[in-house]
């Protein structure tokens, strides 16, 4: 090989190591680029119904403590007069009282436990916020010399476990009779032994409050298969064109069966919520209602709590929301829930975007879409679990890019090495064929002409 081969040789050889450094370079950053690009979610936020809950703000008024700390209950004799100017001050305080206020105040329910409680100290507990549930046994009125008041309504009810406690009101309770099952929000006022069950008299607290609400017993969770023919009975599906109020009766049934009985379900067998699955469901729920169903890994789209309608699981507040997942197409790309407990931390979608959950379908339900221009139909869940999806830890990625991130170091001191090696070899080839040029010329420069 001449030196101008040699050298051309070499050229070459330069050429193909930057080539395939340059493409080395390229296939690493494209697969850089797809793993910090990702797959991008499908922005499901168009298909959320319009409006937002609003959080309340709560003001509570004080009250004259001097009033309820004059009066007096320490007695047997003393229980049997009932405080008025302490009672009126209280009624004509429970106007600027609603629900939210007690809620504020850690309302309790009264029962049997809390009502020995309040009886046997009494001035501890004055102005404590309740709630009395139970059937109605005895009504009445009594006129006051508070112009404010005027007429004082007064009652006796029996709780669930059979505590019998009195009550005063400010409004006439026009929709109630003796025997229904009632609630009042309301405070203690005192220990009173008044007329009770039969007009006889019962010792036990006055809680004093602006009027009757209408309540129902206490909720059990029902047979899981009596449960579904119940609702595959009487619950009906909204469709676009014609919607329904949401069913109480059978939705808090469904609830109960949820938070109470919901490890009745072998949850292994469980169909999941998938794109198919969907689709029957919107076309006609009917032969669904109640079946448990598991969704795995989707989107949380927005949930909140809410004050809970008074019901028959004495539950304060649940949680709604919206779920929505990129498999699922129309007619349903999004699911509405209830559940019977509080998931406060789901409000953070950012901190928890995607969640799984497991539950009951209820029914279909119309709305109308947050451009307010279409509507859709989402299915209605009754959750009995919600909770945040953490992906597992895969260490796949990071092995690979360490991996690639080595082998591109190491390719390229290999291919420093190699052109070093390469300049050192053209080096070495020049300086040869320039001594073997020289000799032969010292040897034809030695030789007779």
């Amino acid at each position: 090989m001449t030196l101008a081969e040699a050298e051309a040789q070499t050229a070459r050889d330069k050429r193909k190591i930057i080539i395939l450094a340059v493409g080395t370079l390229l296939l690493f950053g494209a697969y850089m680029s797809q793993q910090l690009g990702g797959p991008k979610e499908q922005d499901l936020s168009n298909d959320l119904p319009m409006g937002r809950p609003v959080a309340e703000v709560i003001h509570t008024l004080p009250i004259d403590s001097e009033v309820l700390e004059a009066v007096a209950d320490a007695t047997a004799d003393q229980r049997l007069i009932m405080s008025g100017e302490a009672v009126d001050l209280v009624l004509k305080h429970s106007e600027t009282m609603r629900a939210a206020n007690y809620d504020a105040l850690g309302a309790i329910n009264l029962d049997a436990r809390s009502s020995a409680e309040l009886l046997s100290a009494p001035a501890e507990h004055r102005g404590d916020a309740l709630r009395v549930r139970g059937v109605l046994l005895r009504l009445g009125g009594a006129a006051t010399p508070d112009p404010a008041v005027k007429d004082r309504q007064l009652g006796a009810v029996e709780l669930e476990d059979g505590t019998l406690t009195h009550i005063a009101f400010l409004r006439e309770p026009r929709d109630f009779a003796i025997g229904d099952f009632i609630r009042l929000d309301g405070l203690f006022v005192q220990a009173y032994n008044g007329p009770g069950k039969g007009g006889l008299l019962t010792e036990g607290a006055l809680v004093v409050g602006n009027q009757l609400q209408g309540s129902r017993p206490s909720l059990v969770g029902k047979d899981h298969a009596a449960l579904a023919i119940e609702l595959r009975e009487k619950v009906k599906d909204d469709t676009i064109d014609h919607r329904l109020e949401q069913p109480f009766d059978e939705l808090w049934d469904l609830m109960a069966f949820a938070r109470e009985r919901k490890d009745d379900i072998d949850w292994s067998t469980a169909l999941e919520l998938d794109n198919e699955q969907l689709g029957v469901l919107s076309n006609d729920g009917t032969l669904f209602r109640g079946q448990p169903y598991v969704l795995n890994i989707c989107q949380n789209m927005g949930t909140w709590v809410e004050a809970a309608e008074e019901n028959g699981l004495r539950i304060p507040k649940v949680t709604y929301g919206w779920i929505g997942n990129n498999t699922w197409k129309d007619p349903a790309p999004l699911i509405t829930f209830i559940a019977p407990f509080e998931a406060p931390e789901l409000q953070d979608r950012k901190q928890n975007r995607l969640v799984s959950a497991k539950g009951f379908f209820l029914r279909n339900h119309a709305y109308n879409k947050r451009d307010g221009k279409s509507a859709a139909i989402a299915p209605v869940f009754v959750l009995s679990e919600i909770k945040p999806f953490v992906p597992p830890t895969n260490h796949t990625t990071t092995y690979i890019l360490i991996g690639v991130v080595v082998g591109t170091a190491l390719m390229i001191l290999v291919i420093f090495l190699l052109v070093r090696a390469d300049s050192r070899n053209s080096t070495k080839l020049q300086e040869e064929l320039t001594r073997r040029r020289r000799e032969r010329r010292a040897r034809a420069e030695a030789s007779p002409s």
